[in-house]
């Protein structure tokens, strides 16, 4: 008995790290988005200032013009003009969101309304936001809830900005099934890294967790360590308990310098100890837009109260100290500590089971 009692509280408190990990471009516990699948097509009922409609599905999340990302429809445009996307075929769509202009004009924003239909004229339709008086902001979500092939942003009131433009940063339509739906602890925990640049936008640790994906560094929410500091380097985020860890999903910049994400090391740490780590694009290449490490089986990569991306040698792969994020996610379960209660209960199980021998 004393053997078994060992073992169930080794199974209890020991979790062991599958062998199944594999990487990938797409984030397994993020739902589809549809608009940003192969087919997908967007429109507008005109075009300004070269704002074409397909910025909107670009997956580029910034808001400012000069990223060229922001789409522009033209300055005569009236009431009942609009931005949609053609899905490609019927999609099952749980959420809409719209990303606003960030840079000047989010007022344009407002006096609009988003529709879903089978058909692409919009003369019947199987979702209908109402119309939105207020501004956005720098976005908005609706829940959609239905099926449906085209999504459309139309101007129903001149905007709050005074005009009829409508301006779109990024359109995403979700849904879906994700392969799995593990949470996104990022959010929430503490990030540091081994030093910060001096700069306006502030690229501090904490901006790979904010949940904003906008691709250019002028949108303040890209990480960057000083290129002056030496020692090691490195960003890592730490939970508030042990968790067991399916997924790390990087998002790496897309504006510039994509190799400042080259010759790193991810590691899972339980305290002092890495309980899993492993070297990416050790001295050639660098990761893409999304560099997704997971256990596509649905079990965990490991366990641990933090996670660490460090720059083998100090080095990205253009031989500078620099290491840039655009966003961390890291999907997996808190691990409960056990309460005092339940050691109390197995502490009396053992001395009872002591007292047996």
């Amino acid at each position: 008995m004393k053997t078994q009692i060992n073992f169930f509280l080794g199974a209890a408190l020991i979790s062991t790290a599958s062998a199944a990990v594999v990487t990938d471009t797409v984030v397994q516990n993020r739902r589809l988005n549809w608009s940003h699948m192969p087919g997908a097509t967007a429109s507008q009922s005109s075009t300004g200032s070269g704002g074409a409609a397909s910025r909107a599905i670009d997956n580029n999340y910034s808001g400012a013009w000069a990223d060229g990302s922001v789409t522009h429809t033209a300055g005569t445009t009236a009431i009942g003009d609009f931005w949609q996307v053609d899905l490609g075929a019927v999609r099952s769509i749980d959420d809409i969101t719209l990303f606003n202009r960030t840079d000047c004009c989010d007022g344009r924003l407002s006096g609009y309304s988003v529709l879903a239909s089978n058909v692409s004229d919009f003369s019947t339709t199987v979702f209908d936001s109402g119309v939105q008086t207020d501004t956005a902001g720098t976005s908005i979500n609706f829940a959609a809830g239905v099926s449906a092939q085209y999504v459309r942003v139309r101007r129903d009131a001149t905007s709050n900005h005074g005009d009829n433009v409508i301006s779109l940063a990024e359109v995403d339509v979700l849904g879906g099934p994700s392969e799995f739906t593990f949470t996104n602890l990022a959010l929430g925990s503490t990030a540091s890294q081994s030093s910060t640049l001096a700069n306006g936008n502030i690229p501090s640790a904490d901006k790979a967790i904010d949940g904003i994906l906008a691709n250019s560094f002028n949108h303040s929410s890209t990480t960057h360590t000083n290129p002056n500091a030496g020692g090691a380097v490195f960003w890592e985020t730490t939970f508030s308990s042990l968790a067991d860890i399916n997924e790390i999903a990087l998002y790496n910049r897309a504006d510039c310098c994509p190799t400042r994400l080259s010759n790193f090391r991810v590691s899972i740490f339980d305290g002092a100890t890495e309980v899993w780590g492993e070297n990416y694009f050790e001295g050639t290449g660098n990761a893409d837009l999304i560099f997704s490490i997971q256990e596509d089986t649905g079990a965990y990569i490991g366990t641990g109260d933090r996670v660490r991306i460090e720059l083998i040698g100090g080095l990205n792969n253009d031989g500078n100290n620099v290491l840039s994020l655009r966003e961390v996610e890291i999907y997996g379960v808190l691990v409960p500590e056990p309460s005092s209660t339940a050691l109390l209960g197995l502490a009396g199980l053992a001395l009872l089971f002591h007292r047996r021998k």
